[in-house]
């Protein structure tokens, strides 16, 4: 049997089957496979395992921050004070609009992973600047 081994990432790496010949294949025997696959179906349980663990203790934390939250608001009608408001509430705050959007991500602004020359990278920097300008304008907001 032939297989296929491919790092997407330094996380990620994705074995298939295949036929073909490249740099990323080998041969592998049928044991091999079906250790490799009782190794993943054990990896699986073992990670769902965890997030059960993970969902527990997180609907145990929020239960008692629920818990605490209520203790705190007896406690302020007993001595009248003012209600604390709940944390989050009141920062919210307006975002900043972000003059990259689908079209210069689609141009691959701003999603730059590969280090580039000084040189190319002002001449995106100066088409970028000119693009913001127009919809800038054609919105009215220059």
């Amino acid at each position: 049997m032939k297989i296929e081994v491919t790092e997407e990432s330094f996380m990620q790496t994705v074995i298939t089957q295949t036929d073909g010949d490249s740099e990323h294949s080998i041969e592998i025997t049928d044991a091999e496979w079906t250790e490799f696959n009782d190794v993943e179906e054990h990896y699986e349980q073992l990670l769902a395992g965890f997030k059960q663990r993970q969902l527990a203790a997180r609907a145990a934390t929020l239960g008692e921050i629920g818990q605490l939250r209520a203790r705190l608001s007896h406690l302020e009608s007993r001595l009248g004070v003012a209600s604390t408001p709940a944390p989050g509430i009141a920062s919210v705050v307006a975002k900043p609009h972000n003059p990259v959007d689908e079209t210069d991500w689609g141009m691959g602004v701003g999603s730059r992973e590969k280090p580039m020359a000084a040189g190319d990278f002002r001449e995106q920097l100066s088409d970028l600047r000119e693009r913001t300008t127009e919809k800038r304008a054609r919105r009215g907001l220059a």
